[in-house]
């Protein structure tokens, strides 16, 4: 049940070079990251939504910032790939030190339980702040490299 995320860091002008024109020379890859199966509960617990939200840094943290390849980002949960610029990088890496996962998680408990029933809120709860963690350490590197980042979702 659920989306396998990858994250992956490369250099701001490769990141930037493929939003601008679909490509990008220096793709080095600085970090990588892979959230396996638990994107949607993350998303969840950090936004209370299944969908993508615009401008929503939690939700761009799990999805990323601007889609590539395709007309809408109605279907973000489907097979797609994201990229964020450097500078959105270090705003999520700011967002995600600051965010309370214990408080999110408590404003979002109806809709985390509706996610999996088979786990009960003890389960649904360890497993998001693990996600979490490692989410933030991730973007915080992202952003300590100055580097933009592309969301793979299969």
């Amino acid at each position: 049940m659920g989306i396998i995320a990858n994250y992956t860091a490369y250099p701001a002008d490769y990141i930037d070079a493929v939003i601008r024109d679909g490509d990008g020379e220096n793709d080095t890859e600085l970090a990588e990251y892979g959230l396996e199966k638990d994107s949607l509960l993350l998303h969840r617990a950090l936004t209370g939504a299944d969908d993508f939200i615009a401008g929503n840094l939690f939700s761009e943290a799990i999805i990323g910032s601007e889609l590539l390849g395709a007309d809408d980002e109605d279907d973000a949960f489907d097979a797609s790939i994201f990229a964020t610029p450097a500078a959105r990088v270090a705003e999520i890496a700011a967002v995600l030190d600051r965010a309370d996962i214990d408080a999110l998680i408590m404003q979002h408990t109806a809709v985390l339980q509706d996610y999996d029933r088979q786990d009960d809120a003890d389960g649904l709860r360890a497993r998001c702040q693990a996600c979490f963690a490692e989410l933030r350490a991730f973007y915080r590197q992202a952003a300590d490299l100055g580097a933009g980042v592309m969301v793979s979702r299969m």
